[in-house]
């Protein structure tokens, strides 16, 4: 355990997956259509710390996901009865935890597990992600002159950044949530510049932000879509006049997203692999114990 930190990455990660999934036993087939099937889903998410941080003034942006239409699992307002937190007692990948945490390498962010039902891929359900220390930002409210805005081109074009504030509903891929352009404080350059007016409202976020997503089709369905911000590296030197604008309003932190769709199969641990985050999931199936006396 004390030579973990000298393990390569993806030695490392490839011993924790081959072990894990060694140990399992195999999947069975999916049960029949009339049978309402449960799933304990699990996952370990961890930051990389080998990856250094670009200064490259274009890639410096603050993003806050939109998590409204994602199901918390803290038995607040947001909650659903059918997503249901597990504690301790149900967690199977404690080791690999364990291993990360004690890693000179990487940051684990967080483990957690919920039970839910098995819903059709098309109408699944994201579950909200969040760990690490809040951070206090200000999101600008999407409108019609977003697209104007240098900043927020690539965001629009990639669909990550909605164009116009009213994006009907049918637009969204369900269990990916909208991402915002923050800052953390009102960026003055909005406020009269590339078309002005814009709109920001007080909001907040945390290191690692976003949702999880499992659907069930043939095989199980997982969608990852995840922030994580962490402070920015120092400035390089101005190289033009547009980098001397926006340094003035750069924030001091910087946000990466992760967004993934991997197909598995239950009993199976699965990485899904970023340069500055890791993700691994484990989907079990739920099997009820039996009534007493049966």
């Amino acid at each position: 355990m004390k030579q973990l930190s000298r393990i390569p990455a993806a030695a490392l990660l490839a011993g924790l997956i081959a072990t894990a999934n060694l140990l399992a036993p195999a999947a069975p087939a999916l049960a029949a259509e009339d049978e309402q099937r449960i799933y304990d889903i699990e996952v370990v998410i961890f930051a990389n710390r080998d990856v250094p941080r670009g200064n490259n003034v274009w890639e410096r942006q603050m993003l806050v996901p939109d998590l409204h239409d994602a199901v918390g699992l803290d038995g607040g307002p947001a909650s659903r009865a059918d997503f249901i937190a597990l504690g301790d007692e149900g967690l199977r990948l404690l080791a690999e935890a364990e291993m990360l945490r004690r890693s000179s390498r990487y940051d684990l962010l967080l483990h957690r597990a919920w039970r839910q039902p098995g819903l059709p891929r098309e109408s699944r359900i994201a579950v909200e992600m969040h760990a690490g220390q809040p951070i206090e930002a200000w999101v600008k409210v999407p409108s019609a002159a977003d697209a104007a805005l240098p900043m927020a081109d690539a965001e629009v074009a990639a669909g990550n950044l909605p164009a116009v504030a009213d994006q009907p509903p049918e637009a969204a891929d369900a269990g990916n949530q909208p991402v915002l352009l923050a800052s953390d404080s009102p960026p003055a350059y909005n406020a009269g510049q590339f078309g002005g007016g814009a709109n920001y409202a007080r909001s907040s976020t945390a290191e690692l932000n976003g949702s999880i997503a499992i659907g069930l089709g043939r095989y199980l369905h997982a969608h990852t879509d995840l922030v994580y911000t962490e402070p920015a590296p120092p400035q390089r030197a101005p190289q033009s006049a547009t980098d001397t604008l926006f340094a003035q309003q750069l924030p001091a932190w910087q946000s990466h997203r992760v967004r993934d769709h991997r197909r598995m199969r239950s009993r199976e641990l699965h990485y899904l692999d970023h340069p500055k985050l890791g993700v691994l999931i484990l989907i079990t199936p739920y099997e009820a114990e039996s009534a007493a006396g049966d």
